[in-house]
């Protein structure tokens, strides 16, 4: 089952329902002592490195340089999936239901 949103009968609002997203890897589960990582380890620090799908960064110049200050690449684990097909609503028991499709990409911020 792809996500999809639900609407919520008593608020109205719209309420993501993601069942594969348990498949993620669990490497952030962990409860351990927190520690001050070193910024060379981290994956944001160069996404492109880490496998990252770059989509933007700002200023325009900074993937060859590598002094950017905003960046947004590819979600390697999105919630919603991309497609140019309109939206499907239909009806699932008691919930109106609309496929999850959109953008879920991450914004990175130095």
């Amino acid at each position: 089952m792809n996500s999809e949103l639900r609407q919520d009968l008593v608020s109205g609002d719209w309420i993501v329902i993601a069942p594969k997203r348990g498949k993620r890897p669990h490497q952030f589960l962990r409860k351990t002592k927190r520690f001050k990582a070193p910024i060379k380890g981290c994956p944001f620090e160069d996404p492109l490195k880490s496998g990252h799908e770059l989509i933007f960064a700002y200023p325009e110049s900074a993937s060859i340089k590598n002094n950017w200050q905003v960046m947004v690449v590819k979600n390697k684990y999105p919630v919603f999936v991309h497609k140019k097909q309109g939206v499907n609503k239909f009806k699932k028991g008691p919930y109106s239901v609309v496929e999850g499709i959109g953008h879920h990409d991450l914004i990175i911020t130095r």
